[in-house]
């Protein structure tokens, strides 16, 4: 019954797609300088703008613009997941999720295109020149979506789960019931022998009656026997 359950809440659960995209941070070519190639100059204070992107692309104000269906969400990051990788560095992560297949490659792109405009935004209010502009090239748009399993397998796990904590509970409790109706029954019969008994009967195990105390006792055989002072033996009539 629990993995019927757990299959049923697994068709119901809608799936999650995901995918992501990665994009670096690149000096301007610095005029008269000996590396005429932008993606030769990496130094530490582009990590630490990526950093201040990825603060400012975790804002709860921005999810609210990105999300655009209730299972929608996404992360940013400015070092991989791999863990390979040192601290920080100039590279801005995107991961997305969400119920709609293209929805999760198109936040990719919507969560990028934010960093874009922070990052022109900062460098405008900083009073940058134009040719001295840092900027974010994609290093890889959004990948292709990819369906998610996580979320359809808690649910169904969980359901299962419980389903045979409540089969063995069920089980249990039905023990539990049948061994006190057990133990009623076999008190109740020993409360009516002892009444019996009380009152006078007695049950032979060669199958006959006999009153005690009374004047007569009825054997099998259908003869009685008077029982008690002068007490005579009379054959059934």
């Amino acid at each position: 019954m629990s993995l019927a359950m757990a299959g049923i809440v697994f068709i119901l659960v809608p799936p999650l797609y995901t995918s992501s995209g990665v994009a670096i941070l690149v000096q301007a070519k610095q005029v008269g300088a000996n590396a005429t190639n932008p993606l030769l100059n990496f130094d530490a204070s582009l990590s630490t703008t990526s950093s201040i992107l990825v603060q400012s692309l975790s804002s709860p104000g921005l999810a609210n613009q990105i999300n655009r269906n209730s299972g929608d969400s996404f992360t940013v990051k400015n070092s991989s997941s791999n863990g390979n990788d040192p601290g920080s560095q100039p590279f801005i992560y995107v991961t997305t999720q969400s119920p709609t297949a293209e929805q999760s490659v198109e936040m990719v792109d919507l969560v990028l295109g934010f960093a874009r405009q922070d990052l022109l935004d900062r460098q405008q209010g900083l009073r940058v020149l134009p040719g001295r502009y840092i900027k974010l090239v994609n290093v890889v748009s959004g990948t292709p979506p990819r369906r998610v399993l996580g979320r359809q397998l808690v649910a169904p796990g969980a359901v299962a789960i419980l389903g045979i904590v409540v089969t063995i509970a069920v089980a249990l409790l039905g023990e539990t019931l049948a061994a006190a109706r057990r133990q009623r029954s076999a008190s109740q019969s020993g409360e009516e022998r002892f009444a019996d008994t009380a009152a006078g009967w007695s049950y032979p195990i060669t199958g006959s009656a006999t009153v005690v105390g009374s004047r007569h006792s009825i054997a099998s055989n259908g003869a009685a026997k008077q029982i008690g002072p002068g007490a005579g033996t009379s054959s059934g009539h």
